[in-house]
């Protein structure tokens, strides 16, 4: 019975480093904002990649997150551009580097990245020109191929209207 006794002691003193290690946690990420991203437009897109043409969608990668656009066909405004008119709503913390990837469709159910940004981009320095369009580079075998541009702004009650 001595030994029942001891354990059922470490076992409150293990739990208790977990959660303070979790409020921890959440007092060191404490910037999460929830960012929209809307009125997207890639230009410098090739005529053609495969089977199809004109069919693509957009990837924003950051830190911990990956969300994607619907897909989209070619708007044609003097050269290869494609827009899209949903929107992309991620959370992440404002210190977080993220990355815009253009996918195009080759053939019946496959896409490959054709262009994407440098993954060196500060979501606190794209905040920064929440009232202007943001204009980044897309890279095509690492060489300037086009531009990425986009609106983002904060949206706190994004995400809690989405769950409710």
């Amino acid at each position: 019975m001595s030994n029942k006794t001891p354990s059922q002691d470490v076992s409150p003193t293990t739990e208790v480093p977990d959660m303070s290690s979790s409020d921890d946690d959440d007092s060191v990420h404490p910037p999460q904002l929830s960012v929209e991203i809307t009125d997207i437009k890639a230009s410098g897109l090739p005529e053609k990649i495969g089977l199809f043409s004109g069919q693509f969608y957009i990837r924003i990668k950051g830190d911990k997150f990956t969300k994607q656009s619907k897909t989209t066909k070619y708007a044609k405004d003097g050269e290869y551009v494609a827009v899209w008119k949903d929107s992309i709503t991620f959370d992440a913390m404002e210190s977080s580097t993220i990355e815009i990837e253009v996918f195009a469709r080759r053939c019946f159910f496959s896409y490959k990245i054709i262009k994407k940004t440098e993954n060196n981009q500060s979501l606190g320095d794209l905040l920064e020109n929440a009232n202007a369009a943001v204009g980044l580079e897309l890279l095509g075998n690492g060489e300037p191929a086009g531009r990425v541009t986009f609106h983002i702004s904060k949206s706190k009650a994004a995400t809690s209207k989405g769950d409710a």
